[in-house]
């Protein structure tokens, strides 16, 4: 699953029309997106409309690409073991530059590198406007793997820029640290004629910027008096918090788990989440397992929650709402216990991006949902596993036997067993101490009246196509 490194960072949007502005308010712009590793789940509503994948699924359920001849783009034979692909012809990149062979050729080599669902390639080869891969093993949904916005063609000589150039609805023109424009390509002659990104930090700010779609702001439920005749519109998204402790000390870890007063903290810092009985969100396989049993709680304020250490775990957060609900919390008497053991240290979404995949100590509350896996079943719990068992992971230590659960788990037929399965890999990642559940956000949506559709992204995320949006006249 594409992690959602959300640590309560939440974004908004706004002023629509066919030849109008669309503005999009976020807590963090970025000035830069690693194309290929993005885990941050906000940044994938920009890359989603800057870089299409290499293929997609048509209403109908065909496979589908703006970039390949469908016609010649195939398995070349039964094993699924060996495909080509074949550029159409004069494709050209949102520069107008042409699309080379070579930038195919270097495309499928860095996903292969960097996703680990796809088999290992044997080789390479390029002829024509066409690239042949030899997998080491047959893979009959080989072309469904690459469906997410991470698989995209990029121009290879742009790897290195802030927003490497590619071929999507728009394409970036302009951007600094707070604020992203986007124009429409000429392949998108309908929709919205620019899409522009703000750094918004209040809800007030975002009234006077006129935001039309409040959907990613935290507390919904406190924003309802400025949505006064929006439409609400049911998300696939299915979304929760938790707090990643990856601290190496294995049984410093487990207690600072099992002692965390996750009540108080919830009440005071994060009220608008719905309990979940562990990591998982409600109602999806495996997801029925008591996060007490699974790692017995103690008393916060007993002699059994003394931790060894006397130096504070450094707790990282961004500079917003939820932020300084942390720090009044911290010196609140119910927040004694944590403001103890926890040292508050702010931190912007780039720096977080780098800290959680660097496998260095830290501790934070980290934003899970459905929207990483693009081709993956939005009832499908792997996608909440998965920011666990692959190699860039959240966690610096493998946990035993978690990945052989979840494999086995998303391969198994009978929902009986996946259930089991995946509540046995629940309570495999809720003993070893590195998760702390919060909650489960509701993700209902909230559209302005003149807004007649909504498309979703995928299957299971929240993110619309704003090029496929109509607006009444």
């Amino acid at each position: 699953m594409r992690l959602i490194v959300a640590l309560l960072l939440f974004n908004l949007i706004s002023s629509v029309g066919y030849g109008r502005t669309y503005r999009i308010g976020l807590r963090a712009v970025p000035t830069k997106i690693d194309v290929r590793r993005n885990q941050i789940n906000i940044y994938h509503y920009i890359m989603l409309h800057a870089y299409s994948p290499l293929f997609e699924m048509d209403s109908d359920g065909t496979l589908a690409s703006v970039f390949f001849d469908m016609e010649t783009t195939r398995a070349l034979n039964s094993k699924f073991d060996s495909f080509q692909f074949c550029l159409r012809d004069s494709l050209r990149f949102s520069d107008e530059s042409p699309v080379r062979v070579e930038d195919l050729h270097q495309t499928l080599k860095e996903v292969h590198d960097l996703q680990e669902p796809l088999q290992k390639t044997v080789s390479l080869s390029t002829e024509g406007r066409c690239v042949k891969v030899q997998l080491a093993t047959g893979d009959p949904k080989y072309f469904e793997k690459l469906m997410g916005a991470s698989s995209t063609l990029l121009k290879s000589s742009s790897s290195n820029e802030a927003f490497p150039v590619g071929i999507g609805p728009y394409k970036v023109t302009s951007f600094s640290d707070s604020h992203i424009q986007m124009k429409r390509t000429k392949e998108n002659e309908k929709g919205i004629d620019t899409i522009e990104f703000f750094k918004i930090q209040s809800a007030q700010e975002a009234l006077e910027k006129k935001i039309d779609d409040w959907n990613h702001i935290s507390r919904i439920s406190d924003l309802e008096k400025h949505l006064s005749g929006f439409k609400r519109v049911p998300s696939p998204l299915m979304k929760v918090y938790v707090i990643i402790a990856n601290i190496d000390d294995d049984p410093e870890r487990k207690k600072l788990s099992a002692c965390f007063p996750t009540a108080s903290f919830r009440k005071n810092v994060v009220p608008y989440l719905k309990d979940t009985d562990g990591f998982l969100p409600n109602g999806m396989p495996g997801s029925k397992v008591d996060f007490k049993t699974a790692l017995p709680a103690n008393n916060a304020l007993t002699e059994n929650c003394q931790l060894r250490s006397k130096n504070k775990f450094p707790f990282r957060t961004f500079l917003n709402e939820e932020s300084a609900s942390i720090k009044k919390y911290t010196n609140s008497p119910e927040g004694q216990w944590f403001g103890q053991r926890f040292n508050i240290l702010p931190i912007d979404a780039s720096d977080m991006a780098e800290l959680v995949y660097s496998g260095k100590e830290y501790v934070a509350v980290i934003g899970f949902d459905s929207s990483g896996s693009m081709n993956a079943d939005a009832n499908e719990s792997s996608l909440f596993f998965e920011s666990f068992i692959r190699k860039e992971r959240l966690i610096s230590k493998t946990i035993k036997g978690l990945s052989d659960l979840v494999d086995r788990a998303a391969q198994s037929k009978s929902k009986l067993e996946k259930d089991q399965l995946y509540r046995s890999a629940h309570e495999i990642l809720l003993k070893s101490g590195y998760v702390i559940p919060l909650g489960q956000l509701d993700t209902t949506q909230y559209y302005p009246p003149d807004i007649e559709n909504v498309v979703w992204a995928d299957r299971v995320s929240g993110f619309p196509k704003i090029h496929e949006m109509r607006v009444k006249r």
